[in-house]
């Protein structure tokens, strides 16, 4: 309780990731687009699944709006093509740039997932304060 009220007092927010790769597939710089795509349909299912409240949409990188792009670069919750002076890019991780690639995110943006970025899939948890539930 007292440990809370001084996390209330300092945080302001919270954000927790974690990466998820699946069995059998490339990770993202040394995949195909097929794999890619392959993990992309996984992950879509994975997504549909999760309860209530974390359901969300899914968006396919390249299918975004400038709007929906804005928006979630606006937020911070947008990755980016890696360039090719970055690590990743070096590595081939644009490769076939932005196929097999997208964002899952809940309607109060509490939880979003990165599709075939540096990992298969990066979850991120965001929470107001310092009180993760």
């Amino acid at each position: 309780e007292e440990q809370a009220g001084k996390f209330a007092q300092y945080v302001t927010s919270t954000r927790v990731r974690a990466a998820r790769n699946i069995s059998g597939f490339s990770l993202p710089a040394g995949s195909s687009v097929e794999e890619r795509l392959e993990v992309e349909t996984v992950l879509k299912q994975a997504f549909s699944s999760l309860p209530e409240e974390l359901q969300g949409s899914y968006f396919p990188l390249g299918e975004l709006t400038a709007e929906q792009e804005e928006e979630l670069q606006a937020g911070g919750f947008l990755f980016q093509k890696p360039g090719p002076m970055q690590l990743l890019g070096a590595a081939g991780a644009g490769r076939s740039w932005p196929d097999g690639r997208g964002i899952f995110h809940n309607p109060s943006n509490t939880v979003l997932c990165w599709c075939n970025e540096e990992d298969q899939c990066r979850i991120i948890a965001l929470e107001n304060g310092g009180d993760i539930k």
